[in-house]
C-alpha cells in the first residue's frame, strides 16, 4: 500500500511540474561573461614536450 501510494504521488507530483508552464523571468540571466563550466577547465598540457631530436639513438634488437 505504501508503495502504491508512494508511485500515485510521485507520479502526480511529475505530471504537475511537467506541464506547469515556467516564466522566462524565473530563469537566471547569464552575462556575457558566463561560460559553461566545461570551458573553465584550462586543457590538458602534455606530459612531455619533444622540442628536438634526441641525441641518442635507440638500438632495437629483434
Amino acid at each position: 500500500m505504501f508503495v502504491t501510494c508512494s508511485a500515485a504521488f510521485l507520479a502526480a507530483w511529475l505530471g504537475v511540474t511537467f506541464f506547469r508552464e515556467v516564466p522566462r523571468e524565473a530563469y537566471p540571466q547569464l552575462g556575457k561573461g558566463s561560460l559553461p563550466i566545461s570551458k573553465k577547465v584550462e586543457e590538458k598540457k602534455p606530459l612531455i614536450v619533444l622540442e628536438e631530436e634526441p641525441k641518442e639513438q635507440v638500438v632495437t634488437r629483434d
